[in-house]
């Protein structure tokens, strides 16, 4: 008899559970059967608001670019936006990337090498930026403004820490890294925020409006306070918010639980790579066919959900983004390292100057022998790197990626 009473009550729990994915995935598909398309969203939001900040994916992911560069050369950002603001690329590197976008060079191999001095200046970090997204943005820009009249051309502004390579040594170097970046109150994000600030207060109207465009970090575009290292501190966003509050929208777009891959066993001894609210959000996604939607969180049920590595606890996703987006399932997202085009030899023996900068600075002697003594081997191996274009999942980078499907079906096979 109380065999029966046992089976009898795990069979009600089963059923109650049961129930309940069901009717809580059904909740949020009808929801997303009625949102917008991504676009379309962003386009609404700046109806209310001047700025947005969207919070990029993996940085070497090229899929969300499509999604921006369709945004961008939509007729609404030209005649109503038109500047774009950017998190990679030093703020003194400006006026060089609007010369490259609006430029009307002769040829593409013209582009291309005016591309590679770009960033050559634009990155604080010895090694180029070999994210093909890059390429993919800029030269992306540079086709759109070609077709336009100078006063209709897309403006961009790099926000990054004010950085040259051209006197450094590695007394300065290891100044910048351990204290420029890090000072107190003044963190990198805060002095993004505040040269954006700069940069937007003499942002010239367009059709009468100032409106704008930020791409940055997915974690820095959080509007959320949280502590670090016993003390109160914010996002990159939230600076920006402080200063033009209901102007400034934050919007995420979608990812997974992402850390890089050493955290999980010092900084975030607890957390680890996964999908976001345990697989149920791309469950859903799954649900609807994938199909790009962009949706208010306040209002929605992924907004009550708890947030991607909570900094305290109760903290949700409304509490962090006004917005979120859905554009190509997590599995598909890719990247792409590499360009069709080389570094000069003088650029590739320039990064092995500032690679024997960024040793010393740090200290790491090791290095250092070997770059005095090998330093042709790795002049030659930077520059095969920046020409060797290669392509993968961006989950490959993650060796638990593959437990990541099942959690995902599991709130499928029970709806």
């Amino acid at each position: 008899m109380k065999r029966k009473s046992l089976f009898l009550l795990f069979f009600i729990i089963l059923s109650i559970t049961f129930s309940f994915a069901q009717s809580e995935l059904t909740t949020y598909v009808e929801f997303l059967q009625k949102q917008q398309t991504p676009k379309e969203y962003i386009f609404t939001l700046w109806k209310e608001s001047d700025i947005i900040i969207l919070g990029e994916r993996d940085h070497r992911d090229t899929t969300q670019y499509n999604l921006i560069l369709d945004i961008l050369s939509d007729k609404r950002f030209i005649e109503n936006i038109g500047y774009l603001y950017l998190e990679v690329g030093v703020v003194n590197a400006t006026e060089d990337a609007n010369a490259l976008i609006k430029e009307n060079f002769v040829n593409q191999s013209d582009f291309n090498k005016r591309f590679t001095e770009l960033q050559m200046k634009e990155v604080w970090h010895p090694q180029p930026w070999l994210n093909y997204n890059r390429y993919q943005l800029l030269s992306g820009l540079a086709k759109i403004n070609r077709n336009l009249p100078k006063e209709k051309q897309i403006t961009i502004g790099l926000i990054d820490m004010e950085f040259c390579w051209d006197d450094m040594t590695p007394e300065k170097y290891k100044k910048f890294i351990t204290r420029d970046m890090n000072k107190e109150f003044t963190t990198r994000e805060k002095i993004m925020a505040d040269n954006f600030l700069a940069l937007y207060s003499v942002q010239p109207r367009r059709n009468d409006t100032k409106k704008a465009l930020i791409i940055t970090s997915r974690e820095y575009a959080g509007k959320q306070t949280f502590s670090y290292l016993n003390k109160k501190t914010k996002r990159q966003a939230g600076y920006i918010k402080d200063v033009l509050e209901e102007k400034v929208k934050t919007v995420a777009l979608n990812w997974y639980k992402w850390l890089p891959l050493n955290w999980h066993r010092s900084v975030l001894p607890d957390k680890t790579n996964g999908l976001s609210a345990n697989g149920k959000w791309d469950a859903v996604f799954e649900l609807t066919n994938n199909t790009p939607t962009g949706f208010d969180l306040e209002s929605s049920p992924f907004g009550n959900d708890e947030y991607d590595y909570a900094y305290h606890k109760g903290l949700k996703w409304k509490d962090v983004f006004d917005g979120f987006i859905f554009y190509i399932p997590y599995y598909s997202h890719t990247a792409k390292m590499g360009f069709p085009f080389e570094l000069s030899s003088e650029q590739a023996k320039e990064v092995i100057r500032r690679t024997m900068i960024y040793e010393k600075a740090h200290g790491n002697t090791k290095n250092i022998r070997l770059l005095k003594w090998l330093g042709w081997i790795e002049k030659n191996r930077v520059k095969k790197d920046y020409n060797r274009q290669r392509e993968l999942q961006c989950i490959d980078f993650y060796p638990n990626s593959e437990k990541w499907i099942d959690e995902m079906n599991k709130w499928i096979e029970s709806n």
